[in-house]
């Protein structure tokens, strides 16, 4: 991936590929970023809660094609303890009220140099976990991650497939939608939330009224990818920024950089 670079803007010029960073109004991104109708929770909320989901650093796992789905899992490579390290520097001038995490450790390795940079104690919501590959966790494959990849974003799209006997799409999405539920809840309005990235893309786009399935299928995430979205005062989520690049890439040596999108 190129480390192009853009700033929020109503609009961009169409591009043949995928871009690596997306803001609201662009049509250069890949596939139709159009609108969809809002999901409304039911809570209704004056207050407008802003999140900055990031997809855990490189683990072992990545590089292997290795489903890895349960607690604790396995921990950062030299190069994504790299790629958490160059988070602080990334997110200056950003507010962070607070940092969430999931139960695996790759996202609690993930968070910390942030959090020791602001000052802030990571906490875990079971609901931010990675999506469960049920009884094929721990096995290897190229064919089989692709699967696995295809079946969760094939929920955004409504479909209700089980994930090799594990969760489905409205189970997924039930205790993902309470995790950042709970985290507007709590009254922070800005907050960083390192999760997974399967994960990330289907509940956006499953819920965001701004991204299309198509367009959360084609525009995957490097480790330490983001997506920024906001929870309206009306209850509805909007994505503000979609960036698939590494976090901070800048700060990181070129020959250390080895892509691996989930």
């Amino acid at each position: 991936m190129s480390a192009r670079s853009i700033r929020p803007r109503r609009s961009c010029p169409s591009a043949p590929a995928p871009a690596t960073v997306w803001a609201p109004g662009s049509t250069g991104c890949g596939s139709s970023a159009s609108p969809r109708p809002p999901h409304n929770s039911g809570v209704s909320t004056v207050r407008s809660t802003r999140l900055v989901l990031i997809r855990h650093g490189q683990t072992p796992a990545n590089i292997a094609e290795q489903l890895d789905t349960v607690a604790p899992g396995a921990g950062l490579t030299e190069l994504g303890h790299l790629q958490a390290a160059a988070m602080p520097s990334a997110l200056i001038g950003q507010p962070i009220e607070a940092i969430y995490v999931s139960p695996l450790v790759r996202t609690h390795q993930t968070a910390t140099p942030l959090a020791r940079a602001r000052g802030l104690v990571p906490r875990a919501l079971d609901g931010l976990r990675e999506v469960s590959a049920g009884e094929r966790n721990g096995e290897h494959g190229t064919d089989l991650v692709r699967r696995y990849h295809r079946t969760i974003m094939s929920w955004t799209d409504g479909a209700q497939d089980r994930l090799f006997g594990g969760e489905n799409g409205p189970e997924f999405l039930a205790r993902y939608d309470g995790a950042l539920l709970a985290i507007c809840a709590s009254g922070v309005s800005d907050a960083v939330v390192v999760s997974h990235g399967s994960a990330m893309r289907c509940w956006a786009a499953a819920r965001a009224e701004n991204i299309t399935p198509a367009f959360a299928r084609e525009n995957v995430l490097s480790n330490t990818g983001t997506i920024t979205v906001e929870r309206t005062a009306q209850g509805g989520w909007r994505v503000l920024d979609w960036n698939c690049e590494t976090l901070g890439l800048r700060h990181l040596s070129e020959t250390a950089l080895v892509p691996v999108a989930g």
